[in-house]
C-alpha cells in the first residue's frame, strides 16, 4: 500500500507542477499557448476545416493580421486581464475578419468567437488539472492511511482548495495575470471531481472485495 501510495503521491506532485507552470506564464504566453491547444481541439473535431492548403491559408492568414496580432501582444503588455478586452480592442482598430484570423480562419465555431473560445480552453485545462491533483491526492492519502473515509475526503478537498487560493495568489504576480474568485471555484469543482472519482473506485474495489469474500 505504501508504494502504491508513492505512486499516486508522485502524479499528484506532478500535476501541481504542470498547475504552476500553467499560472507562470505571462497573459501573451497564457493566450498563445490556449490559441494552439485550441487550434489542436479544432482540428480533430474538424479535420477538413482548413482544407487542402491550410498551411498556405495560415501562412497569409497572419501576414494579413500583423498588425492586429502587435495590437493584441501591446494590450497584454499594458497589463488587460482578461481575452474580451483584448479581443475587443483589436476588433475595434482592425475589425472581426483580421482579427479571426489571428487563431482559426473561420469566423465562428460552434457560435463563439475563436480567442474566447480559448479562453474556455484554457479554464478547462485547470479544471482537468485540479480534477487529477484531486483523484491522485486523494489516492495517495487513502493509499497510505489504508483506508478512504470521510477525513481523508474532506483532507484532500481542503488541500485542493488551498493550492488553488495559492495558484490565484501566485498569478497576482505574473505579467499581465490577475486573481479571479471564480478560477478559483473551477479549481476547487475540477479537484472535487476528482476526488469523487477516486470515492467511486474504493466503493467499487470494496464491493469487489467482499464478494470475492463471499465466494470464500
Amino acid at each position: 500500500m505504501k508504494v502504491r501510495a508513492g505512486i499516486f503521491a508522485a502524479f499528484a506532485v506532478l500535476t501541481m507542477i504542470c498547475i504552476f507552470i500553467l499560472s507562470s506564464q505571462t497573459l501573451y504566453e497564457s493566450n498563445n499557448f490556449s490559441n494552439r491547444l485550441t487550434n489542436a481541439i479544432v482540428n480533430l473535431l474538424e479535420p477538413d476545416l482548413h482544407g487542402e492548403n491550410a498551411e498556405k491559408a495560415k501562412e497569409k492568414a497572419e501576414n494579413e493580421a500583423g498588425e492586429a496580432e502587435k495590437s493584441v501582444e501591446a494590450s497584454a503588455a499594458e497589463g488587460e486581464k482578461l481575452p474580451e478586452e483584448i479581443l475587443n480592442r483589436a476588433e475595434s482598430s482592425y475589425g472581426e475578419e483580421v482579427v479571426d484570423k489571428l487563431i482559426i480562419p473561420k469566423k465562428r465555431w460552434l457560435g463563439i468567437h475563436p480567442l474566447r473560445f480559448s479562453s474556455m480552453v484554457r479554464k478547462a485545462a485547470h479544471f482537468i488539472l485540479f480534477m487529477l491533483l484531486g483523484l491522485f491526492f486523494c489516492l495517495a492519502l487513502s493509499s497510505f492511511l489504508s483506508k478512504h473515509n470521510v477525513f481523508t475526503f474532506l483532507i484532500s478537498l481542503a488541500f485542493c482548495a488551498l493550492y488553488a487560493g495559492i495558484d490565484e495568489f501566485h498569478q497576482l504576480f505574473v505579467e499581465g495575470r490577475g486573481a479571479e474568485f471564480l478560477d478559483v471555484l473551477i479549481d476547487v469543482a475540477g479537484a472535487l471531481l476528482g476526488i469523487l472519482i477516486a470515492t467511486l473506485i474504493y466503493y467499487l474495489r470494496s464491493k469487489i472485495k467482499k464478494r470475492k469474500e463471499k465466494k470464500i
